[in-house]
């Protein structure tokens, strides 16, 4: 039987007067493979632990990616709907609305950007009564319409270049195709005159609308 034992697993350690017996031996091999099991399952433990954290790590950083990468397709997504939205929608060049009865309108056209444009519209929304001539740069040769309250719609195309000759298509009580010699960027007006014995009332209108 040992005399004295270790201080941290009470291991047996023997005196050279102490008499040697097997249960020691067995008691101190029991001790030792309880401790070194319990160090493993400790460590395995341990193993687990930090595995399944850099497991939820790596799941939320993917998670994140995926998340940034649906965010930015959605914000594409959006952008790609507002872009076709501001191309599809009638934005207002310029409008004129007569306040009182005349013989003649004439509609700056010379800060008007046609390069911005694919289409453009000039609705005529007359008042008066007789009939009036309309051209540009005060040619008003290019068409005739009524003033007795009938609508016009004047349907050009730029198609984003205002080097192209200007050529389009009224409608309206009548349909007439048109061409100018002038260039998009040559315009500096559209000019409306009445023929003899006709007049522009009060409420006389004319927008100039574009598609971009």
């Amino acid at each position: 039987m040992a005399s004295d034992h270790t201080p941290n697993y009470g291991l047996n350690q023997w005196e050279l007067t102490d008499k040697v017996v097997m249960e020691d031996f067995n008691a101190d091999n029991a001790a030792i493979d309880a401790a070194i099991k319990a160090e493993a399952d400790a460590r395995a433990a341990a193993d687990g632990a930090i595995n399944t954290a850099l497991g939820k790590k790596a799941d939320k950083t993917a998670l994140t990616a995926v998340q940034n990468s649906l965010n930015s397709e959605i914000s594409n997504r959006k952008s790609a709907v507002e872009s076709l939205t501001e191309q599809s929608k009638l934005h207002t060049i310029l409008s004129h609305t007569q306040s009182g009865s005349a013989t003649e309108i004439t509609l700056d056209l010379s800060g008007v950007s046609w390069s911005q444009f694919r289409r453009v519209y000039f609705l005529i929304l007359t008042k008066g009564s007789g009939s009036s001539r309309a051209g540009f740069n005060n040619m008003v040769n290019l068409f005739d319409f009524s003033n007795n309250s009938e609508d016009y719609c004047l349907s050009m195309a730029p198609l984003r270049n205002g080097g192209l000759k200007v050529s389009g298509l009224l409608t309206g009580s009548q349909v007439n195709l048109f061409k100018s010699t002038y260039t998009y960027n040559g315009l500096k007006n559209l000019a409306i005159i009445c023929n003899s014995g006709s007049t522009i009332a009060s409420g006389f209108k004319v927008f100039l609308y574009g598609e971009k």
